[in-house]
């Protein structure tokens, strides 16, 4: 049995069908950022535009596949998995994953803070500065946190998933104990559950505040969507491994599921309610997380008819530009507003001049910067492991 399950086909590590979806779900999150709203940035949307406040749910999709693709690249490589039990993960991994997210990261950054200070006049927070420069500034405390300025704000959720990095090493090894104990997804609900009900990482815990256990902006907050992520890329090579067939439906019904949650709750309500908050478990455990786990394994089979629309070409070639467009939002954003873009149309319109400078933006960034150093990181780590 044993020699069976590792002469199995193997998924691949790159999903199509997943590619534009994390381009589409970055576009939403640059309409929440940015779309005009009556009374400025960080106020309601008008009446009408309330669905935008949808996008905020992409920061969980997004955490949910960063464990999903860094768990299936490694059981695609060796299934069943015999993972030894490590805490802390080997540099040339964590080089992987520096290689594919520090080169955009580091451009935006730079080009934000230069305009920032350079042209905006604001002034040079040095502690800030620094954090985000070497992608720190999501692990400080609240109540410790050297500022409240941020020059790329956005770039907050790279920081926080370089946290995952660091327990990349050690939240494979618990799924693989978890998985041998062929109980994987039991425990795996007993402890979201018992999370929910704890609550520890909440406004209203005690921690907040207090340490990077803490706070609306902590990390772990998001340790439920990645591990979740985690959870699904086993089962999809175990389904795999087992030659089930592959899932008719499921892509297509959760992604309704998710329309008909956005539709029976209005936006304001999703956003702002005391339930739905972004920052209370139930909706992020006992909601999202679930659906977009079945929806990734839907993604994954292939077998279902989304599955086959969103890996039609071109559309997946819009996937590796998703970050270089997420991290460019703010600098663009701020370049096109200085230059007056406000005053030229009205709210449609300086979204699609946004959108379509980032697009640009991102591809000359991938092509140029991206692919280059992320080539060079690459083999370094390469050279490490001999």
């Amino acid at each position: 049995d044993d020699r069976l399950l590792e002469t199995v086909a193997r998924r691949p590590s790159k999903i199509d069908a997943l590619e534009f979806l994390r381009f589409v779900w970055a576009t939403l999150i640059v309409l929440v950022h940015f779309y005009p709203r009556p009374g400025g940035l960080g106020y309601p949307m008008s009446a009408s535009n309330t669905w935008m406040e949808y996008g905020r749910a992409g920061v969980n999709f997004f955490f949910t596949v960063g464990g999903f693709g860094a768990t299936l690249s490694k059981v695609s490589e060796e299934w069943p998995p015999q993972a030894e039990l490590r805490l802390l993960p080997r540099r040339a991994t964590l080089l992987r994953r520096l290689a594919g997210i520090f080169p955009v990261y580091f451009v935006a950054m730079v080009s934000m803070m230069v305009f920032n200070i350079g042209v905006l006049g604001h002034g040079v927070h040095w502690w800030q500065m620094g954090a985000e420069l070497t992608m720190t500034q999501a692990w400080y405390p609240t109540y410790f946190r050297p500022s409240t300025w941020h020059y790329n704000l956005p770039l907050w959720f790279v920081s926080a998933l370089a946290t995952f990095w660091l327990l990349e090493e050690a939240m494979f090894s618990l799924a693989v104990l978890l998985w041998r104990s062929g109980r994987m997804l039991t425990w795996t609900m007993i402890v979201a559950v018992c999370w929910t009900l704890v609550s520890p990482f909440s406004v209203k815990s005690p921690l907040y505040g207090w340490s990077i256990c803490g706070g609306d902006e902590s990390p772990l907050n998001y340790l439920p969507e990645y591990f979740g992520g985690v959870v699904t890329a086993f089962v999809v090579q175990q389904r795999a491994a087992d030659g089930v067939q592959a899932s008719a439906w499921f892509a297509s019904i959760t992604t309704l599921m998710l329309l008909g949650m956005f539709l029976y709750r209005p936006a304001e309500q999703w956003c702002h309610d005391e339930y739905w908050c972004r920052d209370t478990w139930v909706r992020k455990i006992g909601v999202l997380t679930p659906v977009f786990c079945i929806q990734l394994l839907g993604l994954a089979e292939g077998g279902d008819p989304l599955s086959r629309a969103l890996a039609v070409h071109p559309l997946p070639l819009l996937g590796p530009l998703a970050f270089p467009y997420y991290a460019f939002q703010a600098p663009v954003y701020n370049v096109l507003r200085t230059c007056g873009l406000k005053e030229w149309c009205g709210g449609p319109i300086q979204m699609a001049i946004l959108l379509s400078c980032l697009i640009l933006v991102a591809f000359v960034v991938q092509r140029y910067v991206q692919e280059p150093a992320q080539n060079a990181i690459i083999k370094f780590a390469k050279s490490i492991e001999r």
